[in-house]
């Protein structure tokens, strides 16, 4: 994914389910066990308790670096 094809909030790059999947190339099913099971995996958030979840592509960026090794 090329920067610049999220969506913003407060100037923040963030990031849903479905984009995290196609940035990682997993489904998003993989993903939501990821923020599951995954104590590390940055804890996201919503802007609604019903509503849709968000994660900040900054702080997914940081997750990855740190499975990298």
């Amino acid at each position: 994914m090329v920067k610049g094809q999220f969506e913003t909030i407060c100037g923040e790059e963030v990031m849903s389910v479905s984009q995290i999947a196609r940035y990682l190339n997993k489904s998003r099913g993989y993903i939501y066990s990821i923020t599951k099971n995954d104590s590390t995996f940055p804890p996201g958030f919503s802007l609604h308790p019903k509503g849709k979840r968000y994660w900040k592509r900054q702080e997914v960026d940081s997750w990855i670096r740190s499975k990298m090794g």
